[in-house]
């Protein structure tokens, strides 16, 4: 005889159904062999029965219901439960879902909009952890981010404008908040989709509470770093190290010479070289010399006042050698003790730039010193929103893209130079962002996938489809691992059903880029469509990496990141977004290595 019933599900079972199921009447029905299981969603059903079960799985005015029929002898039940799931864990579960509806005209610039980091959309971020030269070392344990996330706190102090396609170009921030790995970071879900191969993922959180005293419950914000920085490389502290470095801030830094002293054939680097305007690359340099204690007067309690000529031992940026005080004759340099005992160098120059003049140091390395050289050739990319306790408070959101190296290939990225560049590449890696999808919303994570192509047939000849580039942002997952859109499958967006419809391409411009010549890739738009419905949108970006080989010769970039927006229209016709509009929406940054 014929046998049914209902299969009784968790709520986290039901929500995770409702993912690939969104609408009323949507329906999949699951054929089961006797004693066999099927997963759909990470839902698994068991058919516990003799004869084969029937599963149908339906959103009956928002409600999952899971219905099975089967055979039975009539001696015996036939029946089939649903087991087997681990309801997804959000990274961020205290992210307010329930206000989208209030950041969904944040999330959607006007319609010819290009990415710019102006408020409140693309709010300025800048990435912190930083050492060596204006972009340098990114410490795995402090790196993080910098931007005005919490909304009881400071804002911009001045106009951010748009930075478009300048890698790190940010506007002064005043009290910027931070959010770092060493105090804020946070393990992933077990859900979460992974960083592409290649890249690193930090997530950090940070609960900001009520910081105004206004009674709203305070502040969450939520963020994704990912990079794809390789460890450092040792190198012996010679002559050739200046050549190591992409940064010309750092390559000063090493740049040995001889001491100002005179003393023949003592090679060193003069630690006042770097110094212009700012006392930033200085203070680098000074807060690297580390006094070997052995060296110093140990009855001295006092500052030290060095006398020109005087040499001490120590660590310069993790290397071993001397110091040498090379001020003038009439001066001394000046040192200080720390309250833990140990010595820090004084600046004693009272120019407002902050930079000695005539109390300079030396430093030469001992012979066969080492030091880390840190990679020269990555990137990162990331997001972060801020999301209110109460869903009528206010909310803020960014995203960011950085690298070490941008690409400045000068003329010979230009098609009519013979020996330029010639061929094509690929790019793959992730992306990251914001996303509001009907009353949904949060950060998500996805892949990106690029080509670049430059004097195609080389033939120093501009032919349709030259020096341009175009791509894809496509696997688009909440931070919880669901896939975010309206089916799921094996292969991204495939004809019918396919793993979330949501595909952002990032389309060429016509005019490509053959007239650049710092790396930058203009404003341009974005295409595709999420469950059918076509996005509109732009996005911009720059190529990163070495513009030539060890040899001269031009090579492509190595890398490629950007910021990208689309939506899928306004459906009131109003010509703005209003918090009434239920339309799906993008906004996120995105990093991709040659393959």
């Amino acid at each position: 005889m014929a046998a049914s019933g209902e299969v009784m599900l968790s709520a986290e079972q039901s929500a995770a159904l409702k993912g690939v199921l969104p609408n009323t009447g949507d329906s999949d029905t699951l054929m089961i062999a006797a004693g066999m299981s099927a997963t759909r969603e990470g839902v698994t059903f068991t058919c516990d029965s003799d004869y084969d079960c029937t599963v149908t799985v339906t959103n009956s005015l928002g409600t999952i219901v899971a219905m099975w029929e089967s055979q039975t002898l009539g001696d015996g039940t036939a029946s089939s439960m649903a087991s087997g799931l681990e309801p997804p864990v959000d990274t961020f579960p205290l992210l307010n879902a329930g206000s989208t509806a209030l950041i969904r005209v944040e999330v959607n610039p006007a319609p010819d909009a290009t990415p710019a980091r102006t408020a409140p959309n693309w709010m300025a971020t800048e990435l912190i952890g930083m050492d060596i030269g204006t972009v340098g070392v990114l410490n795995a344990d402090m790196a993080g981010l910098r931007s005005v996330f919490d909304p009881n706190g400071a804002g911009f102090g001045t106009s951010p404008g748009d930075a478009a396609a300048a890698p790190g170009a940010v506007p002064t921030l005043t009290m910027g908040s931070t959010i770092t790995g060493a105090t804020d970071g946070i393990d992933p879900s077990v859900d979460m989709a992974p960083a592409p191969t290649g890249w690193g993922m930090k997530t950090l959180f940070r609960d900001w509470g009520d910081t105004a005293g206004s009674g709203d419950g305070g502040f969450e914000t939520g963020a994704i770093v990912v990079k794809n920085l390789d460890e450092g490389t040792p190198h012996p502290f010679d002559d050739m190290l200046h050549d190591r470095y992409v940064n010309p801030t750092a390559q000063n830094m090493f740049d040995l010479t001889i001491a100002a002293s005179g003393a023949a054939g003592t090679t060193s680097v003069d630690i006042d070289s770097t110094s212009d305007a700012t006392n930033a690359a200085l203070s680098r340099q000074l807060a690297a010399m580390v006094f070997d204690s052995t060296s110093l007067v140990p009855a001295q309690s006092q500052d030290l006042n060095v006398n020109p000529t005087e040499t001490f031992t120590g660590t310069y940026f993790g290397a071993p050698g001397q110091f040498q005080c090379i001020g003038d004759a009439t001066e001394s340099c000046a040192l200080a003790r720390n309250d833990d005992g140990t010595v820090r160098v004084v600046d004693t120059d009272s120019a407002t730039d902050g930079i000695q003049t005539t109390e300079r140091w030396s430093f030469t390395p001992d012979d066969g010193a080492m030091i880390t050289v840190p990679d020269q050739d990555w990137m990162a990319y990331g997001a972060w929103l801020t999301t209110p306790d109460d869903a009528g408070g206010t909310h803020r959101f960014g995203v960011f893209f950085n690298g070490m190296d941008p690409y400045t290939p000068g003329t010979n990225f230009t098609i009519a130079d013979a020996d330029g560049l010639h061929g094509s590449a690929t790019y793959s890696g992730g992306a990251t962002g914001v996303y509001v999808d009907g009353m949904d919303s949060g950060l998500f994570t996805a892949r990106a996938m690029l080509t670049a192509n430059f004097d195609v047939d080389g033939d120093g000849t501009a032919d349709s489809g030259d020096y341009s580039i175009s791509g894809r942002i496509h696997n688009f997952r909440g931070t919880n691992g669901v896939a975010l859109g309206a089916d799921t499958g094996d292969l991204p967006n495939p004809q019918g059903r396919g793993e979330n419809d949501w595909v952002v391409l990032l389309n060429a411009d016509a005019a490509g880029f053959s007239t650049s010549t710092d790396g930058a890739i203009s404003a341009r738009t974005t295409g595709g469509s999420a469950d059918g419905v076509p996005w509109s949108g732009m996005w911009n970006g720059h190529f990163f990496g070495p513009a030539a080989d060890a040899d001269g010769d031009a090579t492509a970039p190595s890398g490629v990141a950007g910021r990208f927006w689309a939506n899928t229209g306004d459906p009131d016709g109003a010509g703005t977004m209003t918090v009434n509009d239920a339309v799906t929406s993008v906004v996120g940054a995105f990093g991709a290595t040659k393959d």
